[in-house]
């Protein structure tokens, strides 16, 4: 339904807006985002699997496959959120966000 994907569009940006530095949140809204940004007292992880899909596409005769490599990483970065202390916000299909 289009409401509930605009309803959730907008819960994703407010929460963005009170996430991210402005600079920031325009850069990846315009795809241009860069290697590295540095802010006092911030840190911030958004991990994206480079060719993940060509990844599944490659193994569709057993997803099992690439879900078990998406956990297993997901859950190394839950390990090194706990242990820095950091806030793990979510994960959207092979993307991180602490």
């Amino acid at each position: 339904d289009l409401k509930i994907v605009e309803k959730e569009h907008k819960e994703c940006d407010t929460l963005l807006n009170s996430l991210l530095p402005k600079e920031v949140l325009h850069s990846m809204q315009t795809n241009n985002l860069e290697l590295a940004y540095t802010y006092r007292d911030m840190s911030l992880l958004f991990a994206d699997i480079v060719g993940f899909t060509g990844y599944c596409t490659k193994h569709k005769s057993n997803p099992s496959t690439a879900v078990r490599l998406v956990t297993h990483l997901f859950a190394r970065f839950d390990d090194c959120c706990k242990l820095l202390g950091a806030y793990k916000v979510c994960t959207i299909g092979d993307a991180y966000l602490a």
